[in-house]
């Protein structure tokens, strides 16, 4: 069986570039995609061709610097099932001072006793797509 088969991945950045040819290879081997992204009329075309070709996906409108968004996405894909895999290949240029953006320091905390608390996970870096072998 398929080790992806019922699993969810989050997929941030997914409208484009490597958040969207990841979506559509986890989908291709059984993964249920969610797909977050700034630009809904990009994730939209991606979660059809996804769902065309027998996968599973939604989309939710996501900006991964914005706290509010974040929670709306974990808050979506835990009403989902779970998050068994995340990826964060979302890229964006700075439009404003890293520093700027409001995270509360309770908020930093809750996360990196969360992470520590979690059995080794997987990385972007173990995920390797290899085209030519998929004959794409």
């Amino acid at each position: 069986m398929n080790h992806l088969q019922d699993k969810v991945v989050v997929i941030t950045g997914a409208s484009s570039g490597i958040g969207a040819v990841s979506a559509k290879a986890l989908a291709a081997h059984g993964a249920t995609i969610v797909a977050a992204a700034r630009g809904q009329e990009d994730l939209d075309p991606l979660v059809a061709d996804i769902n065309k070709a027998g996968g599973t996906a939604a989309a939710r409108l996501t900006d991964v610097t914005d706290a509010a968004d974040m929670q709306a996405l974990a808050d979506f894909t835990v009403a989902t099932g779970w998050a068994d895999k995340v990826t964060d290949p979302a890229g964006r240029r700075a439009a404003q001072e890293l520093n700027s953006i409001a995270i509360s320091a309770q908020s930093v905390a809750d996360a990196v006793v969360y992470a520590l608390d979690q059995p080794a996970g997987v990385t972007v870096n173990d995920l390797i797509i290899s085209p030519t072998r998929q004959n794409w």
